[in-house]
């Protein structure tokens, strides 16, 4: 009995040795048992095989790391300056000839004002008709009672290359009871006086439709 025991015992510290040594070693040795013979464990590769911190072994290579993508850098342009005004804008094209008439009405008296008017023949051109409708004002006086001078507008249509004179002739002999025409004085409110009897309506660029007014001339000049 004592041999068996002693047996056992030692077969007990055999096998424990056997294990801690076995324990020791790397799993790619051979595991030696006393219950068979020696048992061959696979081993695994390398690049598979994890050390105890996680990590891959340091015999393995490491693939390089990719290349930074490029930078590419935008120049930053100064803005375009902007374009400088023309020196001759371009006048509007396509004006109606009733505005481009507006300017030639009220327009001052050549002889006074020195304007540049349209010449006759260019200014009847612009007419629809050569004809020329005059408003009249007539002054409310009552100085001036016997030449009818009740403050009535008096409506004559006229050839547009009637005289001034003629305009005055009309209006004595038909509303101003034989005023006589020395005395008379047409006045444009934005042109002034029409003081050369001679001159045609086509001439002072009058029409196709003008307002005058009538002023009866005093001792001593204009009233």
């Amino acid at each position: 009995m004592d041999k068996e025991r002693d047996a056992k015992r030692r077969l007990e510290q055999a096998n424990r040795v056997i294990r801690e040594q076995a324990n020791q070693l790397p799993h790619s040795l051979s595991t030696t048992s006393t219950l068979g013979p020696t048992v061959s464990q696979p081993v695994e590769p390398d690049m598979k095989r994890a050390r105890l911190d996680g990590q891959f072994a340091t015999n393995v290579p490491r693939p390089p790391p990719p290349p930074p993508p490029p930078t590419t850098t935008i120049a930053q342009l100064p803005p375009p300056p902007p374009p400088a005004p023309a020196a001759n804008p371009p006048k509007p094209s396509g004006i109606p000839m009733a505005d481009a008439l507006l300017d030639v009405f009220s327009k001052n008296d050549a002889e006074s004002e020195g304007t540049k008017l349209l010449s006759e023949a260019d200014f009847i051109a612009t007419l629809p008709r050569q004809e020329v409708t005059l408003q009249i004002r007539v002054p409310n006086d009552p100085t001036q009672m016997a030449w009818n001078f009740y403050g009535q507008i008096l409506s004559l249509t006229l050839n547009a290359r009637s005289t001034i004179k003629y305009v005055k002739t009309d209006l004595a002999q038909k509303h101003l009871n034989g005023m006589p025409i020395n005395k008379m004085q047409l006045k444009d409110p934005g042109a002034g006086f029409y003081n050369n009897n001679d001159a045609t309506l086509a001439a002072l660029n009058i029409g196709p439709t003008a307002t005058l007014e009538l002023l009866a001339k005093t001792r001593g000049g204009r009233r």
